[in-house]
């Protein structure tokens, strides 16, 4: 479930500016027709009544009880407007910056209910937003006497209004009517500064809010740094686990004979099998797939099944684990013959074929090979990115996808490309900038808490997120961005591996994945923008069939759980 988003209070100063405007002006009329309405009335007897005043002036005291109800009225709509939809969004904006708490109807509730009946203590809880609004270092903008100010205006033209109004009303003879209208002059000579200063606090919170979210912004990328690392990069070891603790190897090692963890802490739910995120125009139609596993010299191939999901497909993106080399194999270390580029080639059309290597197993052979095999590849026609110098692929005019990995089983001699190297670098504007990444722990069955966070942070950055390196497949979800459902799949599994068996500990567990599909194209609400439109999805496994060829197919279910 997604905490609260920072509301961007420019969106909601575009309304209240105008708003303003009509105010000052219906203020500024009403002040100098008054003026002119006084004036001329001072030459009667201030016993003379109202209905005995020539017509002309009658219309013209109609006229000043016209303009004063309008701008009343106007008044009392764009303070409401300030004070119940404008704070309201400045107040759940705090939520956003301190507290994440979940997005969900009660919470928002919970924060309107609070918001009106601190209204009854307007001073403290606007001089409480103020400060919580104000960054520490930006203290010295705070201007602490704006709020107060600003507040004693508010109720002092709204005395002077009331005293007006009520005797104003029934109101018979001249003088007293001279005497009722000069409290409304006094009223619109506060109001004025009134509105000038609601407009200044309004755009001073609305930026010391947004330095606010910028200062926790940056603080959570130091954070995310330290919870994000990254392992094996420049070190040699004989361990070839790729996580730096060992208490996460260990239990690695745990869930490959047990079975993958099924715990879901954040509650991440699939989206379902077929789904529009966005009203499009379809432009481009992408597919993913996870990860190409070792096939220890089994013949492998893709169903026909599978062939049909990607057919309609513009360009297909797969992560290569491992280097195809001759070099011997050792432990883990990920090694494939020349008969992967063959196998794959009569999956997929090699050019229009993207394959990664920015992944745990591409430096398990040492730096050189890992660029032999990527020539490999290139030169039977397949586009390779990942490394040094393609760390992004270009797979249609409209869409750019970047990549990195999190972890290396051996160093991988500076040839990849890192995920804590801001691979949002690489983001252009005018494309749909899409991230996919090799990241988060093997056999998991849902993202850890951290996770959550990340891909939060990370599509803040991108217009879409699917990772790989589970083994297992994650949830494929949909999370809003600015009013646009952007996609956030955690990962896609396995897409073959030669050794898995259905009955056969721990192995078992490998033959399992996700693919995915998706359309691309210009929102129809606004063709200024690329949005994900149509999203497609199913299980795979990969597995012998009868004639002990591995295949990889689409399958309903996984045993783990269901959707």
């Amino acid at each position: 479930m997604q905490h609260y988003p920072f509301f961007e209070l420019n969106k909601l100063n575009q309304w209240l500016r105008p708003m303003l405007v009509v105010c000052g002006i219906l203020t500024i009329a009403g002040f100098f027709h008054g003026l002119y309405s006084l004036f001329n009335v001072s030459d009667y007897a201030p016993s003379l009544l109202i209905s005995a005043l020539p017509a002309k002036d009658q219309a013209m005291l109609n006229a000043d009880s016209y303009i004063r109800a309008l701008q009343i009225s106007v008044t009392a709509f764009t303070l409401t407007f300030f004070f119940v939809v404008w704070l309201y969004f400045a107040a759940r904006n705090l939520v956003a910056i301190y507290e994440e708490r979940h997005h969900t109807l009660m919470n928002s509730f919970i924060i309107f209910t609070r918001l009106i009946l601190g209204i009854f203590f307007a001073l403290r809880m606007m001089i409480s937003m103020w400060r919580r609004s104000t960054p520490q270092s930006h203290l010295h903008e705070g201007q602490p006497w704006l709020v107060p100010v600003w507040w004693l205006l508010l109720i002092s033209a709204n005395v002077c209004k009331v005293i007006s109004v009520f005797q104003l009303y029934n109101v018979e003879t001249v003088s007293i009517w001279s005497d009722s209208y000069s409290w409304m002059i006094a009223a619109y000579c506060l109001y004025f500064p009134l509105y000038i200063l609601t407009w200044q606090l309004a755009m001073a919170m609305t930026r010391l809010q947004g330095l606010q979210w910028q200062l926790r912004d940056s603080e959570l990328d130091e954070v995310l740094g330290e919870t994000f690392h990254v392992g094996g990069r420049g070190v040699q070891r004989s361990w070839r686990d790729p996580y730096p603790n060992i208490a996460d190897g260990i239990s690695l090692v745990l869930r490959n004979l047990l079975g993958p963890s099924k715990k879901n802490p954040e509650n991440i739910q699939y989206v379902p099998r077929r789904t529009v995120a966005n009203d499009i125009v379809p432009e481009v139609t992408l597919g993913f797939g996870g990860d190409i596993m070792m096939m220890f010299g089994k013949p492998w191939r893709v169903s026909d099944e599978l062939k049909a999901f990607f057919q309609p497909c513009d360009a297909v993106l797969l992560n290569m684990e491992g280097v195809v080399t001759d070099h011997k194999k050792k432990g883990p270390d990920q090694k494939h013959d020349a008969a992967i580029i063959d196998q794959l080639k009569e999956a997929f059309s090699p050019e229009k074929t993207w394959l990664n290597f920015a992944n745990n197993h591409a430096g398990d052979f040492g730096g050189d090979e890992c660029r032999k095999s990527f020539g490999l590849f290139k030169k039977a026609g397949f586009n390779g990115f990942g490394l040094r110098d393609c760390p992004y692929a270009d797979v249609h005019p409209l869409i750019r996808v970047m990549t990195g990995t999190q972890w290396s089983n051996r160093d991988d001699e500076n040839n990849m490309v890192w995920l804590d190297e801001q691979p949002e670098q690489h983001c252009v504007d005018g494309k749909y900038n899409l991230l996919f990444p090799h990241w988060s722990y093997e056999m998991e069955c849902f993202p850890r808490p951290w996770a959550t966070t990340r891909m939060k942070h990370w599509l803040g950055k991108f217009d879409g997120v699917i990772g790989h390196h589970s083994h297992t497949p994650q949830p494929v979800t949909l999370e809003d961005k600015n009013g646009i459902k952007a996609l956030a799949a955690y990962s896609l599994g396995g897409f073959c591996f030669g050794l898995a068996r259905r009955n056969v500990m721990s192995v078992k567990h490998y033959g399992y994945g996700l693919v995915a599909r998706v359309t691309i194209g210009r929102l129809k609400s606004d063709p200024t923008k690329l949005a994900v439109g149509e999203v497609a999805w199913e299980f795979i496994e990969c597995f012998p069939n009868d004639k002990n060829e591995m295949v990889t197919t689409t399958t309903e279910q996984l045993p783990y759980f269901k959707v």
